[in-house]
């Protein structure tokens, strides 16, 4: 039976949460973070137009939740770095290497359409692993023949059986940093899961134990182009999955950012198992409703969707937000979790003012169970007019033993 959660909200050391959520929530082994930013106790902004401050005053809100948790920088796997501009994040980067030391975790940035608070320039989420007992150690990797872009990350973030991937480098540039296939998505959707696949091998694992990815993409309405690359090289294995449309990546001529998170159990560690809701509608792409690794259950995005794939309301935020939390509840329960157990959630908005509006939502759905959230706006999602997605992860202590020869039911087969 694995640890029990356990929630950090640190009030006097953290300003109060902008909704309904917590600073950050301990599973067994990882802690996952919510998205921080540039405030003092008091939610002041800190360092107005100053890229450098900012980041620096981010980084010690989260240095307080990893003390909380008894971890440090050392022990972080993953950043997702959201700017306000893209092309700070060379100042970002020279900060980050300043401030948290030698530790590299895997590493994303993305160029957000919206932050949720005016005058932020940045916002960082990240998760911390910590082995204890037989776990596998944290173990960073740097994969020949992927590009190495020069900055302070690893292209691969092992934490025992999970693995967190660069999103900068599951990307179509080859190891002279050249983007490749200028023009052609497709053709650089393949690059970019050859490159994957390369990362996946240095880990001692395929692509087909990705359990999550998220793709972001400056024109969401090109989606369909990268299909074919993701159903050859997933293959057998589904992973969890959302696709967002963001302002901007960081490398000019790229299509597309993949950010995967990758599981095979190693030992007497339960399998990684795919989940399928019966009768809920067909994924637009190659992807399934929840993928378990051990105690931990990853959920694809949600949106505010009927069966026919029409938005519950063109305009009402409201309705979707009951809309996507009903699929989420509905992914969940099929794996034997529920609302109780979400430690983490991502919110993408396209209406990012809109945020006050969907806080009552979360409140009934949550109750007292507070995961760790990060908020932001994007430029699209996957299906019009959608106004929000939600990715969601769970952990239930021993969920993954209970669940091993459960059978996964449904199919999209």
């Amino acid at each position: 039976m694995g640890a029990p959660r356990k929630d950090f909200r640190l009030s006097g050391k953290l300003s109060e949460p902008i909704s309904h959520y917590t600073d950050a929530v301990l599973c067994g082994d990882y802690l996952f973070m919510s998205g921080a930013g540039p405030f003092d106790v008091d939610l002041k902004l800190i360092g107005l137009g100053e890229i450098e401050r900012q980041t620096e005053a981010t980084l010690a809100n989260i240095a307080k939740m990893l003390e909380a948790a008894g971890m440090s920088f050392d022990d972080v796997v993953y950043w997702r770095i959201l700017l306000d501009n893209v092309r700070d994040q060379k100042k970002v980067d020279a900060a980050i290497k300043r401030v948290t030391g030698k530790a590299k975790p895997a590493t994303t940035y993305i160029g957000a359409e919206a932050l949720a608070l005016p005058g932020m320039l940045i916002e960082i989420e990240g998760v911390a692993y910590k082995p204890s007992g037989s776990a596998g150690p944290r173990r960073e990797i740097m994969v020949p023949g992927v590009c190495d872009l020069g900055l302070h990350y690893s292209h691969v973030c092992k934490a025992g059986d999970l693995a967190w991937y660069s999103g900068i480098n599951a990307s179509p540039i080859d190891e002279n940093g050249r983007v490749l296939n200028v023009g052609d998505p497709a053709l650089q959707a393949n690059q970019s899961y050859e490159n994957l696949a390369k990362m996946c091998a240095a880990a001692g694992q395929e692509v087909a134990d990705i359990a999550k990815v998220t793709v972001f993409i400056e024109n969401v309405r090109h989606n369909q182009l990268l299909r074919p690359a993701r159903a050859r090289y997933h293959g057998r294995g589904r992973p969890t999955s959302a696709m967002i449309g963001i302002k901007e990546l960081c490398i000019p001529g790229q299509h597309h950012q993949i950010e995967p998170v990758g599981y095979k159990a190693t030992g007497t560690n339960p399998p990684r198992k795919e989940w399928v809701v019966p009768g809920y509608r067909k994924p637009i792409s190659h992807y399934t409703d929840a993928v378990q690794c051990g105690d931990i259950l990853f959920v694809s995005g949600a949106g505010g969707l009927e069966a026919n794939l029409k938005p519950v309301h063109d305009r009402d935020v409201v309705k979707q937000c009951v809309k996507t939390f009903e699929h989420i509840e509905a992914m969940l329960k099929i794996a034997g979790y529920g609302f109780d157990d979400v430690i983490k959630v991502t919110v993408y908005h396209t209406h990012v003012v809109e945020r006050p509006l969907i806080n009552p939502v979360r409140q009934r759905i949550f109750k007292q169970a507070l995961p760790a959230s990060t908020l932001f706006g994007v430029r699209g999602l996957a299906i019009e007019p959608l106004r929000l997605e939600i990715e969601s992860i769970a952990y239930k202590p021993g969920m993954g033993e209970a669940n091993r020869n459960k059978p996964a039911t449904g199919s999209y087969d």
